[in-house]
């Protein structure tokens, strides 16, 4: 081979490894930008979503809350599930969209069991209500719902995540305080989430 044969050969070889490092540079440098600028856009839409779960939150939260309130304290009849399953509906229509998952069918789960409730007679509410087991089921289901709401919004955690992919129950809920602070401590905490 003549010598100029081998130096035009080594002068294309260089040309092709100059732009396939030179393709490889941008490829890795555009998709680090795609990746940043993904980042951005996720953090810029959790911060609005959390903001949005913030302002829409808490009327769930008091509707639910005050049901509790009214199984302990006052008295359960068709009308007050009726309403409070009006406004549930009402305030689901409007703003379900903004619940995660896990919060979507602990807020199912109330539903249903509410509308199962409120199908009843007011004789058949009075006599199921007239046992503490059916109202401790109702709390239940609402401490599931209001315990669902706080993490959405990070009352509980730090991360937005669910450990385990779960809410706890009140079982798991109390063996977390239990590991926090000492047994009087996790009987008055809980006290106070009962209501």
């Amino acid at each position: 081979m003549s010598p100029e044969i081998v130096a035009a050969i080594i002068a294309v070889g260089g040309v092709i490894v100059s732009v396939v490092c030179s393709l490889c540079a941008s490829y890795w440098t555009v998709s680090a930008q795609t990746r940043g600028l993904r980042d951005q856009i996720r953090q810029a839409f959790g911060s609005q979503l959390l903001e949005k779960r913030i302002e829409v939150y808490p009327a769930l939260y008091e509707m639910v809350s005050d049901l509790v309130k009214v199984t302990r304290f006052g008295e359960v009849t068709k009308k007050v599930l009726v309403d409070l399953r009006s406004a549930l509906e009402k305030w689901d229509s409007k703003n379900s969209i903004f619940l995660s998952f896990e919060t979507g069918i602990k807020v199912h789960e109330f539903h249903m069991h509410l509308s199962r409730i409120a199908q009843m007679s007011d004789e058949a509410i009075a006599k199921a209500f007239a046992e503490e087991s059916e109202r401790q089921k109702l709390r239940d289901n609402v401490w599931m719902v209001e315990r669902a709401l706080k993490y959405d919004i990070g009352i509980y955690l730090t991360e937005f995540a669910y450990p385990g992919n779960a809410i706890p129950s009140r079982d798991q809920h109390k063996q977390r305080l239990s590991l926090i602070g000492d047994k009087s401590t996790v009987q008055q905490r809980d006290s106070v989430e009962r209501h």
